[in-house]
């Protein structure tokens, strides 16, 4: 499934000043499709299956997709919470299916997502979840510059692939304390991207990311603190701004919300004391 539909037939108008000028064009466009989670969980000899969510998404990386809203939803904790995730059919990208380990120990009843949830959103979570402020938290030193807060947003914006082709995709990052690229996703919906970052962590066993920076190319709304949150992530970065229960979660996890980064500046939310102006 391509992650980019360019079969759009468009007019496209063009402010001229005094007039404007229609141009028939084509024009590349981000995919959007459906994608169903089924959890297969319980004991060995008496497994059950459940709907956990629909989720409007860019299609690709859907293991690391699925691994990430595990994570994020408290449903695992580790890798081997996890015996396969695998799509049902060969030619069909759109349904998955999550085989648990016996021992999770996951209740339907507090996961009830048999909903189609937007693209914009993704899944959202609930606004308080009590596991995530009990989360033990590991310390770090971590601070960042103005200077490399200006070099990180700018080198996001770089890498943004899809957005440059499509104008249509949002983009998540994890840098490393020194401001190097560690990973990156686009897709429509915000919470997917990241989800997609953090999925392929727990992959690749570099979970907690407490000596990352997350970086996000637009709006920072609650759900993204807590994700941050649930992977002990201490600073976030945004090209675009936070909602205001984004800042009180922030204030509340002990996390730096630095927003509307541009060349000519940027706002610091909450825990500024890791903001360090060399």
């Amino acid at each position: 499934m391509n992650l980019i539909k360019k079969d759009f037939a468009i007019i496209c108008y063009r402010n001229h000043g005094e007039v404007f000028t229609a141009e028939d064009i084509q024009d590349a466009v981000a995919n959007e499709a459906a994608l169903q989670i089924y959890l297969i969980y319980g004991a060995m000899n008496s497994r059950h299956k459940f709907h956990l969510a629909t989720l409007m998404r860019t299609p690709g990386n859907e293991e690391d997709l699925i691994l990430g809203l595990l994570y994020t939803e408290n449903i695992i904790n580790e890798q081997a919470d996890v015996i396969q995730v695998r799509k049902l059919g060969k030619l069909n990208h759109n349904i998955w299916k999550v085989e648990l380990a016996e021992n999770v120990d996951f209740s339907p009843v507090e996961h009830q997502r048999n909903l189609l949830s937007s693209s914009s959103c993704g899944v959202c979570s609930q606004v308080t979840h009590p596991s995530l402020a009990a989360t033990i938290q590991s310390t770090t030193n971590l601070t960042i510059s103005p200077r490399l807060i200006n070099s990180i947003c700018n080198d996001l914006i770089n890498h943004q692939k899809l957005f440059k082709i499509t104008g249509g995709a949002h983009g998540v990052a994890l840098y490393s304390s020194v401001g190097k690229l560690y990973s990156l996703a686009e897709d429509v919906g915000r919470h997917n991207a990241c989800d997609k970052i953090i999925g392929a962590a727990l992959r690749n066993a570099a979970l907690p990311l407490i000596n990352h920076y997350l970086v996000f190319s637009g709006r920072v709304s609650y759900e993204l603190i807590q994700k941050a949150q649930r992977c002990q992530i201490k600073i976030i970065l945004s090209i675009g701004a936070p909602s205001a229960l984004a800042v009180e979660l922030a204030l509340e996890y002990g996390i730096t919300l630095i927003g509307f980064v541009r060349t000519r500046g940027f706002n610091v939310y909450s825990h500024s004391f890791r903001v360090i102006n060399q």
